[in-house]
């Protein structure tokens, strides 16, 4: 089985993010737009942003999961095996439409792409065990409970569910309490909306004419009155992001660029 775009994309985007300090929005977006075979599909942008963000946000549960299957020898990984097996995992944990075989086969064909094929076997049985264990689960983050230490501090619990750092964790307990630290770590963890700012009023028509035919739903902004939301699609491709006519990034990012409604 070939491995996807979107999975090729995504495991170069986080490769450089670990191993040059890269930004992920900013190398996902390059990558999306320049690709040796042709323009990506909007499916496989659309995978590869998922994957490339989710696993970045979700990372910390990622490695407490994986590193459960590993013997003490081997949780010291290269940089490559260690993004396919949180890649894999990713998708047997959160993706609900992609197969198992699929996310569990072709984490082990990026590895060997990555010419790192011994570890291919490691990959291959770690994500099979987990991939049994997701098939019992219903909710990921109140299910690893009884694999937690049992002398773990609630920071570090809710750090490692949740995949926030602890000393974050350890403030919001000290300020709001259990209950609203949970409420926060959850909201904290939801995707945020996409969104674009109108760099060039001139162009707004042919900007939202060129996001249309890239696939994309476009809606009002919330806080500016030259941003909108964005729903599917692969803003990153159209006419007005190419020209700079659009600048893909947060309301909030783009206050120094617009105006406020």
């Amino acid at each position: 089985m070939k491995v996807s775009a979107a999975r090729k994309i995504a495991f170069d985007v986080l490769m450089r993010v670990t191993t040059q300090d890269a930004y992920a929005d900013e190398t996902l977006r390059a990558l999306l737009a320049k690709t040796v075979s042709g323009p990506v599909s909007m499916e496989d942008a659309g995978l590869a942003t998922e994957l490339t963000l989710g696993t970045l946000r979700w990372q910390r549960l990622l490695d407490f999961l994986i590193d459960r299957h590993l013997t003490k020898s081997s949780k010291t990984l290269d940089p490559e095996v260690r993004i396919a097996l949180r890649m894999g995992v990713y998708q047997l944990s959160f993706l609900t439409r992609v197969p198992a075989r699929a996310a569990v086969h072709e984490s082990v064909e990026l590895v060997k792409l990555a010419r790192k094929r011994s570890a291919a076997p490691l990959v291959n049985a770690v994500l099979r065990k987990i991939a049994k264990e997701s098939n019992q689960q219903k909710s990921l983050a109140e299910s690893i409970t009884p694999f937690l230490p049992k002398d773990i501090s609630p920071g570090d619990a809710l750090g490692i569910q949740f995949s926030h750092p602890t000393w974050l964790v350890e403030r919001w307990l000290l300020a709001f309490g259990d209950e609203r630290t949970r409420a926060l770590l959850a909201a904290n963890n939801r995707v945020p909306a996409l969104s674009g700012v109108m760099l060039n009023s001139q162009h707004r028509e042919k900007a939202l004419l060129s996001l249309q035919k890239a696939g994309c739903i476009v809606k009002p902004g919330r806080l500016l009155r030259d941003a909108c939301t964005l729903e599917g699609g692969n803003p990153s491709a159209c006419e007005a992001a190419r020209r700079g006519w659009l600048a893909i990034q947060d309301e909030a990012s783009g206050r120094g660029a617009s105006g406020w409604c």
